[in-house]
């Protein structure tokens, strides 16, 4: 049996000097299921890991050491990419950051503020149904798109997928499935909402009920695709576009 490879968690960038609180968050982060990209102290140090790794939110203090505080440091890490930043306080201690409603809220906000490529589209009431077996199933309103990945939200977390790694989109009556090579989600919304939402160019609809990605396509014909090992057929009112996109006439 192949085992299934865990999807990636969030990465999370903690600038604190000090270190007992620096290190409870660490323990909170680590133990709800976060990654830690770096701890670091002043500036100079998260700017470094800033672009040493790959990093999703950032959690700062707006008191650090050296010239420069939270804010002037976060407004340099922009300059280098975008990323969502919660600003901790006094208040902000390990437990409350271990009951996640600062980066889920975070991670709503920035997506939500406009700064991501993410097509936005009225919310529509999807009846409940019994979940699907054997794979985990994601709540309506959780696919955020950021740059070349998308944060799925699974058992309160939010994970991240790379887009090149998704097979294929299938739809099965209220919900899609998310096929990658060894992991499957589920999400509760329509197929039209999730192409919305994700806004991926290489995704191609060939039937009514799949969106494959082209680029994880290993071959093809007049009738059907192959994608690992799965065989999907085109419907015939999507094959003229279909083949357009593949760049045949």
């Amino acid at each position: 049996m192949v085992s299934q490879k865990e999807p990636e968690l969030i990465k999370v960038l903690v600038v604190e000097a000090d270190s007992i609180l620096s290190q409870g968050l660490l323990t909170g982060l680590q133990q709800h299921g976060y990654t830690i990209a770096g701890i670091a102290g002043q500036a100079e140090e998260a700017v470094r890991l800033f672009k040493e790794t790959d990093v999703d939110i950032i959690l700062i203090n707006i008191q650090i050491a050296g010239d420069k505080d939270g804010i002037d440091t976060v407004l340099e890490l922009m300059k280098i990419k975008r990323v969502p930043v919660i600003y901790l306080t006094a208040f902000a201690d390990a437990a409350t950051i271990g009951r996640m409603i600062a980066i889920e809220m975070a991670m709503h906000n920035f997506i939500a503020s406009g700064q991501q490529d993410i097509v936005k589209e009225p919310n529509h009431p999807l009846p409940t149904a019994a979940e699907p077996n054997g794979h985990d199933v994601v709540d309506k309103e959780v696919i955020l798109r950021q740059g070349n990945h998308i944060f799925v939200k699974r058992n309160f977390l939010f994970v991240k997928i790379k887009l090149s790694e998704i097979l294929y989109l299938e739809a099965d009556g209220n919900y899609v499935h998310v096929v990658m090579k060894d992991k499957k989600f589920t999400v509760r919304l329509s197929l039209l909402q999730v192409i919305q939402r994700i806004n991926y160019s290489r995704f191609a609809r060939i039937n009514r009920s799949s969106v494959v990605n082209v680029d994880a396509i290993q071959s093809f014909n007049k009738e059907q695709v192959e994608i690992a090992q799965y065989e999907i057929p085109i419907g015939k009112t999507y094959k003229e576009s279909f083949f357009r996109q593949l760049g045949f006439r």
